[in-house]
C-alpha cells in the first residue's frame, strides 16, 4: 500500500525475519541518530534527533545517487520518504501506524486517539470540500 499526503510518502513494507534483527540494531536513539550522522542528505541535527526519537532510522540508500532519504520505524512496518522537514513525525508515526509499540509508549493512547480524531475529521472537511 502506497498513500501519499502533502509532504510525506507513506510505505508499509511488512517485516520479514531478517528485517527484525535489523530492526534491533537500531532500537536506541543513539544508535538510529548514527544512522543520520552517517548519511550527508541529513544535515539538520536538530530534526534528526527529532526523527531519532520517534523512532526511526535512515534505511541504507539503494542507489548511489538516491536524493530521496528513506526513513524506518525501529519496532514496526512503517516506512516514510522524507521530502521536507515541514511534518511533524510523531504525529505522522501515530497516524498511519497507531498500533506501533514505539508511538504507544513514547506518546500515549490519548495523543494517538488525538491524531486519529483530527485526521478523520480533515477527511471529512476534505471529503465535503470535493462534493
Amino acid at each position: 500500500m502506497h498513500v501519499s499526503h502533502q509532504k510525506v510518502t507513506v510505505v508499509f513494507a511488512w517485516s520479514m525475519p531478517n528485517s527484525l534483527a535489523l530492526k534491533l540494531k537500531y532500537s536506541t536513539p543513539e544508535k538510529r541518530m548514527l544512522t543520520f550522522n552517517n548519511d550527508k542528505r541529513c544535515s539538520d541535527e536538530g530534526f534528526n534527533r527529532i526523527l531519532a526519537d520517534a523512532g526511526f532510522y535512515v534505511k541504507p540508500k539503494n542507489r548511489e545517487q538516491e536524493s530521496i532519504v528513506r526513513l524506518a520505524c525501529c519496532r514496526c512496518p512503517l516506512e516514510l520518504r522524507m521530502l521536507g522537514q515541514s511534518f511533524d513525525p510523531d504525529r505522522e508515526h501515530a497516524r498511519w501506524f497507531p498500533t506501533c509499540a514505539h508511538v504507544i509508549h513514547r506518546m500515549g493512547i490519548e495523543f494517538i486517539h488525538s491524531v486519529l480524531e483530527d485526521t478523520r475529521k480533515q477527511q471529512e472537511h476534505d471529503d465535503g470540500v470535493e462534493n
